[in-house]
């Protein structure tokens, strides 16, 4: 596991490694002291990629070759912005006072602010959403136009758009599994707020609960995106994922965007097959989940620490009353289930 500190420091030292070699002159002595850097270890060669990714970005922020003249106003404005702040980047990179965390911080504001532009969203005169839910512990499965499956998990909804040049997914709440028809003309997108899920055809589940988003990819490949965030607030720089078949990606506010490795396909989705599972997610995680398949609503006590109990195991969701029972028992509560409600408080 890459420690967080240590790959600060190694994606600051591969943002100076890629100005030193982009110069003209690159002496032999740099080159094999490059070689040696990078071959050092993993987080180094991670950091690279992720710094040539950052620049290549930065190289394609040139103003459109129209005249200034037939720019809008506002066009004019931004490319002129995009231009002094790229600039004033490159100036900071090889300023040696200025080498450490005060380049990180810039090239972080920078690249918040003005690099990056949120997916675009399709504009179809001939494109309407619909809309479709599934109830309390209902499974629900539909069949897009386009012949993609869509298999809504219990207490979701959903609002579908196809257009001439995308299949657009808004997930408005619970979880779905898709299995998507292949189509190179019109990429799938799954939006759930501001974590977006982009494919061409491929089987993945994205979720969301308590502002967690998550996909797990079954077969095929799929990029994540989800924009870093500054004082809680959306930047217009996205960290970006791509995903292989086993894999998943967790995003938050807080968090960010997170891939987990190791993960098994056969546990992606199970509540297709009447299975919930869980892999150590707090307890406010897993009631969250569970209310979505109970006839009863489930209450925590506020005295419990939701957030720092866990859960490991998988469990069957005809029958939440018992994983209620297994929840109190392993964490030493109390479940007090009635004919309306379950509420889960703190032993006496």
């Amino acid at each position: 596991m890459i420690e967080q500190g240590s790959y600060q420091q190694a994606l600051k030292e591969a943002h100076q490694w890629r100005e030193a070699l982009y110069r003209e002159e690159v002496s032999e002595k740099i080159s094999t002291e490059f070689e040696r850097w990078l071959a050092h270890s993993h987080t180094h060669q991670k950091a690279y990629k992720e710094a040539l990714s950052f620049w290549q970005a930065l190289e394609g922020l040139e103003a459109p070759l129209t005249s200034p003249l037939k720019q809008s106003h506002e066009v004019r404005r931004k490319n002129d912005f995009l231009l002094f702040w790229k600039s004033r980047l490159l100036d900071t990179l090889s300023a040696t006072h200025l080498v450490g965390a005060g380049v990180a911080a810039f090239i972080f504001v920078v690249v918040a602010f003005f690099s990056f532009q949120p997916l675009e969203q399709p504009s179809s005169s001939n494109a309407k959403a619909t809309a479709f839910a599934s109830q309390t512990a209902e499974i629900k499965t539909i069949q897009l136009e386009d012949g993609s499956i869509l298999i809504l998990s219990a207490d979701t909804s959903i609002k579908a758009t196809l257009s001439d040049t995308q299949r657009r997914i808004e997930l408005e709440k619970g979880a779905v599994f898709f299995d998507v028809t292949k189509d190179e003309k019109r990429p799938f997108v799954v939006y759930a707020d501001d974590f977006i899920v982009s494919v061409l055809g491929t089987s993945f589940e994205v979720s969301r609960d308590n502002d967690v988003f998550r996909a797990a990819v079954e077969s095929g490949v799929v990029d994540v995106s989800f924009p870093y965030y500054i004082a809680n607030k959306a930047s217009r720089a996205n960290a970006m994922l791509t995903l292989d078949a086993g894999q998943q990606a967790f995003a938050s506010v807080a968090s960010g965007l997170k891939a987990e490795q190791g993960g098994s396909v056969s546990a992606i989705a199970q509540w297709r097959k009447g299975k919930i599972s869980y892999q150590g997610e707090t307890l406010n995680e897993v009631i969250a989940e569970l209310n979505r398949f109970s006839a009863k609503p489930i209450l925590l006590d506020q005295w419990i620490p939701a957030d720092s109990l866990r859960l490991r195991g998988t469990f069957d969701t005809s029958n939440i009353e018992a994983v209620i029972r297994t929840i109190a028992s392993v964490h030493s509560l109390q479940a007090d289930i009635s004919d309306n409600k379950i509420v889960l408080t703190q032993e006496d």
